[in-house]
């Protein structure tokens, strides 16, 4: 599929890694595994899912409050939608709209926000404790 292949090239993807994400709907970037794929049978029907392992140190209540604060956000937005894998992963899961199949400019964009909006959340949940005033967790 040219269309997820070209809109690697446009997140900075190596030839060799769009090529895979053509044929296989998978992507590495920054460190965030991202699947494109269809939520149906029907031809304008996709997802786009971002995983994002808990960062090293984060205890999972904050874990979890970051995912939760994160949500109530990203719902306002788009059809976005995080969820937890039963090891812990965090899920986010985004509704491709219309106009972005078989768009790889539009894909790549809406690409670009899901891993935005993951690597804030990786860096946010990573870092607010350190912040914190002694005994308060900055995400509460």
């Amino acid at each position: 599929m040219t269309w997820r292949r070209d809109a690697a090239i446009w997140l900075g993807a190596d030839e060799a890694s769009a090529e895979q994400f053509g044929h296989s709907g998978g992507l590495l970037m920054n460190g965030i595994p991202v699947v494109v794929s269809p939520r149906s049978v029907h031809r304008d029907d996709w997802l786009a899912v971002a995983s994002l392992d808990k960062p090293d140190g984060v205890a999972d209540d904050r874990w979890h409050r970051a995912l939760l604060a994160a949500n109530g956000q990203t719902m306002l937005s788009a059809d976005w939608a995080w969820g937890l894998t039963d090891a812990g992963a965090a899920l986010l899961t985004l509704g491709l709209p219309r106009e972005v199949c078989d768009d790889s400019h539009q894909l790549s964009l809406q690409l670009y926000g899901l891993l935005a909006i993951t690597e804030s959340v990786r860096k946010s949940a990573a870092v607010a404790a350190p912040l914190a005033p002694e005994g308060k967790d900055a995400l509460q």
